[in-house]
């Protein structure tokens, strides 16, 4: 079988596009949103705290790496899938659906066994959105929240 060199394709493909002159690339960042909650080592002592500082974190972040776009994303847990029951096994006994009611309500000091569960992590991001939609966001950077089946744009 004959292959053609990479390199000679390249040439070929230079020889037929023009130059063309980029003055401003947009930017723009997507966030795994459990990764990024899963790795904080201090938890703040209530949920508004934790969505306040979230909001912050994923903020400065965009701001940092000059961003027009962020996307906050979060993952759906259905039950009953492979994930879901290896997610068990690893979470052990004593996992606990906990419903997050307000920003002034405790979070778990258990956390990470609070996480365990798909559907704490579903609510956890819900709670998110519903408290950013009412948030003074002072920034250009536009954010994307994608949680359960929806995707939100807040400006």
């Amino acid at each position: 079988m004959a292959k053609t060199d990479k390199s000679a394709l390249m040439r070929i493909l230079e020889e037929k596009c023009t130059n063309v002159q980029v003055t401003k690339i947009p930017q723009g960042a997507m966030l795994d949103a459990m990764a990024h909650i899963q790795s904080f080592r201090d938890i703040p002592d209530t949920f508004g705290k934790l969505s306040d500082l979230v909001l912050t974190q994923i903020v400065n972040m965009g701001s940092t790496n000059g961003c027009s776009r962020l996307d906050f994303v979060g993952d759906t847990y259905p039950q009953g899938s492979i994930k879901d029951m290896e997610r068990e096994r690893r979470a052990g006994k004593g996992a606990e659906v906990i419903t997050i009611y307000g920003p002034e309500q405790k979070t778990p000091r258990q956390f990470k066994k609070f996480l365990s569960d798909g559907k704490n992590k579903e609510s956890l991001l819900e709670f998110f959105f519903q408290s950013w939609t009412s948030a003074q966001l002072t920034t250009d950077i536009t954010i994307y929240v994608a949680h359960g089946k929806f995707c939100h744009k807040l400006s």
